[in-house]
Protein backbone atom coordinates (compact mmCIF):
# COMPACT_ATOMS: atom_id res chain seq x y z
CA UNK A 1 0.00 0.00 0.00
CA UNK A 2 2.64 2.51 1.02
CA UNK A 3 4.46 2.11 -2.53
CA UNK A 4 1.44 2.47 -4.23
CA UNK A 5 0.82 5.67 -2.37
CA UNK A 6 4.15 6.84 -3.42
CA UNK A 7 3.31 6.36 -7.25
CA UNK A 8 -0.29 8.52 -6.49
CA UNK A 9 2.10 10.87 -5.28
CA UNK A 10 4.58 11.55 -7.89
CA UNK A 11 2.20 10.84 -10.91
CA UNK A 12 -0.17 13.25 -9.19
CA UNK A 13 3.10 16.20 -9.03
CA UNK A 14 4.21 15.13 -12.60
CA UNK A 15 0.62 15.46 -13.99
CA UNK A 16 0.55 18.94 -12.80
CA UNK A 17 4.11 19.67 -14.57
CA UNK A 18 3.31 18.06 -17.04
CA UNK A 19 0.34 20.22 -17.94
CA UNK A 20 2.47 22.99 -17.23
CA UNK A 21 5.37 22.19 -19.62
CA UNK A 22 3.88 19.78 -22.09
CA UNK A 23 0.01 19.76 -22.28
CA UNK A 24 -1.65 21.20 -25.67
CA UNK A 25 2.12 21.96 -27.15
CA UNK A 26 4.33 21.04 -29.75
CA UNK A 27 7.98 20.76 -29.89
CA UNK A 28 10.13 21.05 -32.44
CA UNK A 29 13.51 19.10 -31.75
CA UNK A 30 16.24 20.10 -34.39
CA UNK A 31 19.63 18.11 -34.63
CA UNK A 32 22.27 18.11 -36.76
CA UNK A 33 23.15 15.08 -39.55
CA UNK A 34 26.23 15.51 -41.68
CA UNK A 35 26.52 18.92 -41.67
CA UNK A 36 22.58 19.72 -42.50
CA UNK A 37 19.78 20.35 -40.63
CA UNK A 38 16.75 18.07 -38.77
CA UNK A 39 14.41 18.33 -37.33
CA UNK A 40 10.88 16.58 -36.03
CA UNK A 41 7.86 17.73 -34.31
CA UNK A 42 5.86 16.21 -31.08
CA UNK A 43 2.68 16.87 -30.12
CA UNK A 44 1.78 16.26 -26.58
CA UNK A 45 -2.09 15.60 -25.40
CA UNK A 46 -3.33 14.80 -21.99
CA UNK A 47 -4.62 11.56 -23.51
CA UNK A 48 -0.56 11.20 -23.64
CA UNK A 49 0.39 10.86 -20.33
CA UNK A 50 -0.95 7.75 -19.38
CA UNK A 51 1.69 5.90 -21.44
CA UNK A 52 4.28 7.65 -19.84
CA UNK A 53 3.91 6.54 -16.66
CA UNK A 54 2.73 3.11 -17.10
CA UNK A 55 0.02 2.47 -15.36
CA UNK A 56 -2.73 -0.28 -15.24
CA UNK A 57 -6.26 1.43 -15.03
CA UNK A 58 -9.89 1.18 -15.68
CA UNK A 59 -9.81 4.74 -16.35
CA UNK A 60 -9.90 6.60 -19.98
CA UNK A 61 -6.08 8.17 -20.33
CA UNK A 62 -7.78 11.77 -20.35
CA UNK A 63 -9.87 11.01 -16.89
CA UNK A 64 -6.81 9.30 -15.64
CA UNK A 65 -4.81 12.47 -16.29
CA UNK A 66 -7.31 15.00 -14.71
CA UNK A 67 -7.61 13.13 -11.77
CA UNK A 68 -4.39 13.38 -11.32
CA UNK A 69 -4.20 17.04 -11.65
CA UNK A 70 -7.01 17.16 -9.47
CA UNK A 71 -5.32 14.83 -6.82
CA UNK A 72 -8.39 13.18 -6.60
CA UNK A 73 -6.89 9.72 -8.24
CA UNK A 74 -6.74 7.15 -5.85
CA UNK A 75 -4.92 4.15 -4.92
CA UNK A 76 -7.63 1.86 -6.27
CA UNK A 77 -7.39 3.36 -9.86
CA UNK A 78 -4.04 2.47 -9.90
CA UNK A 79 -2.24 -1.12 -11.32
CA UNK A 80 1.12 -1.71 -11.68
CA UNK A 81 2.32 -3.99 -14.61
CA UNK A 82 3.72 -7.28 -13.47
CA UNK A 83 6.95 -7.00 -15.36
CA UNK A 84 7.97 -3.87 -13.24
CA UNK A 85 8.23 -1.24 -16.46
CA UNK A 86 5.67 1.03 -13.89
CA UNK A 87 8.02 1.21 -11.06
CA UNK A 88 10.87 2.07 -13.45
CA UNK A 89 8.64 4.47 -15.79
CA UNK A 90 7.61 6.03 -12.68
CA UNK A 91 11.18 6.51 -11.28
CA UNK A 92 12.31 9.00 -14.36
CA UNK A 93 9.22 10.54 -14.66
CA UNK A 94 9.80 13.29 -12.38
CA UNK A 95 12.80 14.21 -15.26
CA UNK A 96 10.59 14.37 -18.16
CA UNK A 97 10.74 18.08 -18.13
CA UNK A 98 14.16 18.49 -18.44
CA UNK A 99 14.28 16.86 -21.91
CA UNK A 100 13.27 20.01 -23.49
CA UNK A 101 16.08 22.06 -22.26
CA UNK A 102 19.30 19.36 -21.89
CA UNK A 103 22.07 18.15 -23.78
CA UNK A 104 20.52 14.90 -25.79
CA UNK A 105 20.57 12.44 -28.39
CA UNK A 106 17.78 11.86 -30.93
CA UNK A 107 17.65 8.65 -34.17
CA UNK A 108 14.94 6.00 -35.88
CA UNK A 109 14.71 3.22 -33.57
CA UNK A 110 16.11 0.29 -34.22
CA UNK A 111 13.48 -2.84 -33.78
CA UNK A 112 16.21 -5.74 -33.42
CA UNK A 113 16.51 -4.08 -30.06
CA UNK A 114 13.75 -4.88 -28.13
CA UNK A 115 9.90 -4.75 -28.68
CA UNK A 116 8.33 -1.54 -28.76
CA UNK A 117 5.69 0.15 -31.27
CA UNK A 118 7.68 3.35 -31.31
CA UNK A 119 9.44 5.02 -34.71
CA UNK A 120 11.51 7.33 -33.31
CA UNK A 121 13.78 7.67 -29.54
CA UNK A 122 15.10 10.87 -27.67
CA UNK A 123 17.06 10.35 -24.54
CA UNK A 124 19.15 12.86 -22.48
CA UNK A 125 22.71 12.39 -22.99
CA UNK A 126 23.49 11.71 -18.98
CA UNK A 127 21.82 8.39 -20.24
CA UNK A 128 19.00 8.63 -17.20
CA UNK A 129 16.04 8.33 -19.63
CA UNK A 130 14.36 7.88 -23.24
CA UNK A 131 11.06 8.54 -24.76
CA UNK A 132 9.32 6.90 -27.70
CA UNK A 133 7.55 8.60 -30.54
CA UNK A 134 5.18 7.40 -32.88
CA UNK A 135 4.45 9.29 -35.87
CA UNK A 136 0.99 9.64 -36.39
CA UNK A 137 -0.66 10.99 -39.81
CA UNK A 138 -1.12 14.46 -39.09
CA UNK A 139 2.90 14.66 -39.28
CA UNK A 140 3.49 14.47 -35.58
CA UNK A 141 5.02 12.64 -33.23
CA UNK A 142 3.35 11.87 -29.81
CA UNK A 143 4.63 10.29 -26.67
CA UNK A 144 3.99 6.62 -26.52
CA UNK A 145 7.06 5.36 -23.98
CA UNK A 146 9.47 6.64 -21.17
CA UNK A 147 12.11 4.15 -20.55
CA UNK A 148 14.64 4.42 -17.92
CA UNK A 149 17.65 3.81 -20.59
CA UNK A 150 20.17 5.09 -22.46
CA UNK A 151 19.26 5.54 -25.73
CA UNK A 152 21.96 4.46 -27.25
CA UNK A 153 20.74 1.21 -26.88
CA UNK A 154 17.88 1.56 -28.64
CA UNK A 155 19.20 3.36 -31.77
CA UNK A 156 22.10 2.29 -34.63
CA UNK A 157 22.33 6.10 -35.56
CA UNK A 158 22.02 8.82 -33.34
CA UNK A 159 22.14 12.87 -33.54
CA UNK A 160 23.22 15.44 -31.45
CA UNK A 161 19.85 17.48 -30.67
CA UNK A 162 20.73 21.52 -31.21
CA UNK A 163 18.01 23.23 -30.59
CA UNK A 164 14.53 23.30 -29.42
CA UNK A 165 11.75 25.18 -29.43
CA UNK A 166 7.80 25.24 -28.32
CA UNK A 167 4.50 26.55 -28.95
CA UNK A 168 0.79 26.28 -28.51
CA UNK A 169 -1.16 23.03 -30.75
CA UNK A 170 -2.82 26.36 -32.20
CA UNK A 171 -0.08 28.55 -33.09
CA UNK A 172 1.69 28.72 -36.44
CA UNK A 173 4.93 29.20 -35.88
CA UNK A 174 7.64 27.93 -32.86
CA UNK A 175 8.29 31.02 -30.68
CA UNK A 176 9.64 30.05 -27.54
CA UNK A 177 13.65 28.47 -27.27
CA UNK A 178 13.41 25.92 -24.27
CA UNK A 179 17.08 24.92 -25.77
CA UNK A 180 20.17 25.67 -27.84
CA UNK A 181 22.88 23.97 -27.77
CA UNK A 182 26.49 25.89 -27.51
CA UNK A 183 28.19 26.98 -29.97
CA UNK A 184 25.21 26.59 -32.14
CA UNK A 185 24.08 29.75 -34.69
CA UNK A 186 20.91 31.22 -33.11
CA UNK A 187 20.14 32.69 -36.36
CA UNK A 188 20.52 29.79 -38.45
CA UNK A 189 18.19 27.92 -36.43
CA UNK A 190 15.45 30.57 -36.23
CA UNK A 191 15.57 31.10 -40.17
CA UNK A 192 15.79 26.82 -40.17
CA UNK A 193 12.83 27.38 -38.46
CA UNK A 194 10.94 30.28 -39.99
CA UNK A 195 11.47 27.82 -43.24
CA UNK A 196 9.62 24.98 -41.72
CA UNK A 197 6.77 26.83 -40.56
CA UNK A 198 6.15 28.11 -44.25
CA UNK A 199 6.08 24.33 -45.37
Amino acid sequence: MKKLENIRKTIVTCATEYKRTFSGKNYIHIYECNKSLYHIESEFLNTNYLHLTGIKTKLKPEDFFQQCVDNKISIRDIELKKDGTTELKISVLPSLKHIISCNALIGDYEQSHRRLIVDTVLGDAKKLMTIGFSLKDTGYYVPQTLLKEDVKGLSNQLNKVVAVYSKSIDESFYNNCTFICKGTESLKIEEYIRSVSEM
